[in-house]
């Protein structure tokens, strides 16, 4: 490293601290005593933004905590050996007590890099890590920063030697991406093979790969978190994993790139008829179902809020848009655009299953996914035969129930034909592109042509002629089952309770997509009196959390910037900015979670809170009129921001309460005791602003 940057007066030594954010405050404070900022918070934040990328924190008790502000007057690194080691969120969930802090100026991009490819290569070698943990002055240090590391042994010119060839890469092309490489050096060296690492980080390519390094590869390795553009490695094998595998299981994966990667061919960016090994081979059901809904949110969110403006616009005026023939004037207009809207009902669920398939199979199973589901879509469409004098007891439009016909309740699949088609075509097309054996001059035709045409053939006649009336008739017992539930006496109540209390669970996770997906389901059903629940719970978690961080200041008072994180993205329904007060605090911030979620969503439900954007809530969708009573009516605004705020000041309260227990212990904890404190405070400020009157 520069020695100009690495200083004597940059080293600290058995320095006491109890936590990351202390352990920032220090560093800070350091560094505005020695004037290489200008601006303390600054640096925090800047620590603390760099975090929320991605932990620091590596493996063995070191960390390289790194900012890059306009604050920093000077590149400067500063090495800190704390007293104990506390808790980093590291890579091997070990504590943390070595740390190097980079701070640097803005436009010093070339000296940031140098400096964080530094410290990341020098912290793959032992003899470094060893003499940085053995030190006991800061000459000792220094001088740990001049060992060459271990020299790569020579190789016999006698020998067959495996020649590997390969890229790292990371989301911010940094600390991840240097340290693949040193540890994939490292492991070549072992095995005794030639492994040479190109790295795309932030300064760009390094080590480039030459044409010829290529050609005579006999695996490409590639340790990698993002896309990247591999259009080099045609006809090589390909061997794909993440980079924090690679850290840790270098000589492993090296290994297992032999035995596992696949020839990368030119027809392919995801899937591969034959192809590399990827991340999304290795994704559970659950990842691709949430693949999928990811791209139809957007959908769903246009043609929700467009439609819900245009409808409730319509109520207050008392025009019943459904009747073409008597609308005048603007109103033509809005008809119009409302069947516009439309558009992105009626794609959505197919987008979605599209998209599921895409996860598992890559963009062949696509089209085959999208046209299955629109399928599923149109009743109409399956062949009724089976059943069509079968009788039976059904509802009819207006709630009331009628004798007809069992295909009358038939329903679309909507989501459900999302799942079953998108899982369905996806795993089949990975069936074909992993197990056939296909003859090398039809691969080119089988994304498109075979697949989307005999494919797509195949499954919608099975599903038309055979398991589709079935499947339909059931999705619509299932839907006429809720309906009867959510129109019964206390029946919304219960599903906005039910739902409310999922979407507190997990603040984003498998639980709360659950309820989410369901509620999103039922909308073209019940007119989203479902995600009207669902909605309002969205939002609780994390605006309790963040709001009892301002409201408690000297409670919370290490967690005002997380407090503000937390309530401007609960704003927006984004349970996940919950998630680092649930690690924080553990069960002290998911009780309250889980409880205020379900309260929010009883009353929403209670209210008859109608949601129009599906997978979506907070208060933010109320601003664009996203919400309606169930007659349609704007003032299902006020009822939902209502059942909001109710979860939220309860959350406030007993998350307040919970984290005085979780502290103190219940033993003389009461509630007159947990606000003597903040009287106490408040008494005082009123005392001072008095005699300042004065």
């Amino acid at each position: 490293m520069n020695n100009k940057i690495l200083k004597k007066d940059c080293i600290f030594l058995d320095v006491d601290v109890k936590s990351r954010d202390e352990a920032f405050s220090f560093i800070a404070d350091q560094a505005l005593n020695m004037k290489l900022i200008t601006n303390k918070e600054a640096l925090i934040k800047g620590f603390k933004n760099r975090e929320l990328e991605g932990t620091t924190g590596f493996e063995d008790g070191f960390a390289i905590p790194h900012a890059k502000i306009k604050e920093a007057t000077k590149p400067a690194c500063l090495i800190i050996k704390l007293k104990k080691a506390i808790d980093w969120n590291s890579m091997d969930k070990k504590p943390t007590q070595y740390l190097f802090a980079l701070i640097i100026p803005e436009g010093k991009a070339d000296e940031h890099m140098s400096m964080l490819s530094d410290i990341a290569t020098k912290l793959m070698f032992s003899d470094f890590k060893n003499a940085i943990i053995n030190a006991k002055t800061h000459l000792e240090i220094i001088k740990a920063f001049d060992l060459e590391g271990e020299k790569l042994k020579p190789l016999k010119n006698n020998e067959k030697v495996i020649k590997v060839v390969g890229i790292s890469a990371c989301p911010t092309g940094v600390a991840h991406t240097y340290m693949a490489r040193t540890a994939l050096l490292k492991a070549g060296e072992n095995l005794g093979w030639s492994v040479k690492i190109e790295t795309q980080g932030q300064k760009g390519q390094e080590f480039k790969l030459t044409d010829k390094e290529i050609e005579e590869a006999d695996v490409v390795f590639l340790a990698i978190d993002i896309t990247i553009d591999k259009t080099r490695f045609i006809g090589k094998k390909v061997y794909q994993v993440s980079t924090k595998k690679t850290l840790r299981y270098a000589e492993e994966e090296l290994k297992k790139s032999l035995e596992e990667a696949h020839i990368y061919s030119s027809n392919n960016s995801k899937n591969d008829f034959k192809t590399e090994t990827t991340k999304k081979q290795k994704q559970s059901w659950v990842q691709h179902l949430m693949s999928g809904i990811s791209y139809m949110i957007p959908f769903i969110v246009f043609a929700g809020l467009t439609s819900a403006i245009i409808a409730g616009a319509a109520n207050a005026a008392g025009v019943n848009l459904s009747n073409k023939a008597s609308l005048q004037g603007f109103w033509i207009f809005a008809w119009h655009l409302n069947e516009f809207a439309n558009i992105g009902f009626s794609v959505m669920f197919a987008i979605s299953g599209a998209y599921i398939a895409n996860s598992i199979a890559g963009r062949a199973a696509i089209a085959p996914a999208f046209i299955l589901v629109m399928i599923g879509n149109n009743p109409h469409l399956v062949w009724q035969g089976y059943f069509q004098n079968v009788m039976v007891q059904q509802m009819g439009p207006n709630g009331e129930w009628i004798n007809g016909s069992i295909n009358d309740v038939m329903q679309p699949l909507n989501i459900f034909g999302a799942v079953i088609f998108g899982l369905s075509v996806g795993y089949t097309i990975k069936w074909i592109n992993t197990k056939w054996k296909i003859n090398q001059y039809i691969q080119p035709i089988m994304p498109i042509i075979i697949i989307p045409v005999f494919l797509t053939l195949i499954f919608a006649i099975l599903y038309m002629f055979t398991f589709g009336p079935i499947i339909g008739i059931a999705i619509g017992y299932l839907y006429t089952g809720i309906l009867s539930i959510e129109k019964s006496g206390v029946g919304m109540i219960l599903v906005g309770l039910i739902l409310g209390l999922l979407s507190g669970v997990d603040m984003g996770g498998p639980i709360n997509k659950i309820a989410s997906f369901g509620a999103t389901a039922m909308i073209p059903i019940d007119g989203g009196l479902a995600m009207g629940c669902s909605a309002a719970a969205f939002a609780v978690a994390p605006l309790g959390a963040g709001l009892a961080t301002m409201v408690f200041g000297k409670t919370f008072k290490n967690d005002k910037e997380m407090g503000i994180n937390a309530t401007i993205l609960g704003f927006m329904g984004v349970s996940e900015s919950a998630i680092p007060f649930a690690i924080k605090y553990k069960w002290a911030a998911i009780i309250p979670n889980i409880i205020c979620s379900g309260i929010a969503g009883l009353l929403a439900g209670a209210f008859m809170v109608q949601g129009h954007v599906g997978a979506w809530g907070g208060p933010i969708i109320a601003v664009f009129a996203g919400v309606t009573d169930s007659s349609g009516n704007f003032i299902g605004i006020l009822w939902y921001l209502i059942a909001i705020s109710a979860g939220t000041f309860v959350h406030i309260i007993l998350f307040r309460i919970l984290v005085e227990v979780q502290v103190k212990g219940t033993k003389g904890t009461s509630l007159k005791s947990i606000f003597k404190k903040t009287k106490k405070i408040e008494k005082e400020k009123t005392t001072k602003k008095f005699v300042e009157k004065l």
